[in-house]
């Protein structure tokens, strides 16, 4: 358990640390900012992350089913429910924001937030899209697949609530580096991924969904500009 440990440490508490003072470094120097490099260097060490958990589960001989990677519990229909529901609560949220006031300015803060990882152009845009794959991917083996995994086998007699609560915070923290804001949105967002990981047992919904949620930045046009006009106008 000490390799795991380390693992859940670092993932937890110290890279959160380290991308936040990598951000600040970013904004120092937008000018020169390289968004190519910065999702390459993301992808990196998601996938060493997520590979040391694999080569921990399998030197252990602890099967990958531990981490849920099975499909018994897969149910599309419901996937489908519940990934077109979620895309219509963002479009209708999106879209209301887009007429009031204050809900543009939020959004706006928002975006400004993770202005700097937003691409621009078909090459980042493309790239971007690998980036969503990776994070909807290793994320999910980290802080829903290991995670779990980890809390569970402790034994402090954490319901899979409490372990979903847990995870949620700790995946909201990771993207500290966003403001207090996005913050609160991704622990809820966590908690959403983190529920239906126990609803299915199956760790390919929630990766399935965080995809999904994570390619909106790669499709979507420049909203921020679309807002900033928007804010423009009068009230």
């Amino acid at each position: 358990m000490l390799w795991f440990t380390v693992i859940f440490l670092i993932t937890g508490f110290i890279f959160p640390i380290v991308d936040w003072f990598w951000d600040k470094s970013i904004k120092k120097d937008l000018h020169n900012h390289n968004k190519v490099k910065t999702y390459s260097l993301v992808m990196l060490y998601q996938w060493l992350i997520a590979g040391c958990i694999i080569i921990g589960f399998t030197s252990m001989n602890i099967s990958l089913t531990e981490l849920k990677f099975v499909r018994s519990a897969l149910d599309v229909s419901a996937l489908g429910g519940f990934t077109v529901g979620l895309m219509l609560n963002i479009i209708i949220l999106f879209t209301v924001a887009l007429f009031i006031p204050v809900g543009r300015k939020r959004v706006l803060a928002m975006f400004d937030a993770i202005e700097v990882l937003l691409p621009n152009g078909w090459k980042e845009r493309l790239l971007f899209a690998a980036l969503a794959v990776t994070a909807g991917f290793c994320e999910e083996v980290i802080y829903r697949g290991f995670m779990f995994y980890y809390l569970e086998r402790l034994d402090w007699g954490l319901t899979p609530l409490t372990i979903a609560i847990i995870t949620s915070i700790i995946f909201g923290l990771a993207h500290f580096y966003q403001g207090w804001k996005n913050v609160i949105f991704t622990m809820l967002v966590g908690f959403a991924m983190a529920r239906l990981f126990i609803s299915f047992e199956s760790l390919w919904i929630p990766i399935i969904v965080h995809i999904l949620i994570d390619l909106r930045f790669a499709v979507l046009p420049n909203v921020r500009k679309l807002l900033t006009k928007l804010n423009k106008l009068p009230a």
